[in-house]
């Protein structure tokens, strides 16, 4: 299970968008030779391989969001694997816990993307649940977060939440995103 998903997190760091431009025209043997240069080049391990398909990431580049991410990739507006610290008066996550303390919240945003609205933030996920509305209410509070810090940080609203589940088949869970906060420049 993690070891899953800590491969499918690395291929899609990687996912290379210029040589999967025409994603109608992949085959699912273009996808793993692509994953087997990554090992002979040393970026994955070989344990990777071995529990990778390349059906997932195919459904992936065929879809919605995975077109976006290429259209995004090519103009040099989509951000993978962007570390993130953010710093919130402890009040905020627990009413009795005192305003003027700092609680830092740190984490990993898999990726986001500038469109002309405002940002795309993108969560992968390969947890096994029986539909997206368990894994929205799962990760609901890590995402809102997630779209403060980047709202805050690029000062451009964030318009949509995508937690692509490959646990449901490359489902598309989306989530509303947070109201931007007053003096955010949101």
């Amino acid at each position: 299970g993690a070891a899953y998903g800590t491969a499918v997190h690395r291929i899609m760091e990687l996912m290379d968008y210029a040589r999967f431009r025409d994603p109608d025209s992949v085959t699912p043997g273009q996808v793993m030779q692509w994953i087997e240069e990554l090992e002979n080049q040393g970026k994955i391990p070989p344990e990777y391989r071995q529990v990778l398909r390349p059906r997932p990431f195919l459904r992936f580049l065929q879809g919605d969001l995975g077109r976006r991410m290429g259209r995004a990739a090519r103009a040099g507006r989509l951000h993978r694997e962007q570390p993130f610290v953010l710093g919130l008066p402890a009040s905020r996550l627990r009413e009795d816990f005192p305003s003027e303390e700092t609680i830092m919240i740190q984490g990993i945003i898999d990726a986001f993307f500038a469109e002309e609205d405002g940002l795309v933030l993108v969560d992968y996920k390969t947890d096994h649940v029986e539909n997206g509305r368990q894994l929205a209410d799962r990760y609901r509070t890590q995402m809102v977060y997630y779209a403060k810090t980047l709202a805050s940080v690029y000062h451009k609203p964030v318009r949509e939440i995508i937690l692509y589940a490959f646990g449901l088949g490359g489902e598309e869970v989306r989530l509303d995103p947070p109201e931007p906060e007053a003096g955010s420049g949101s």
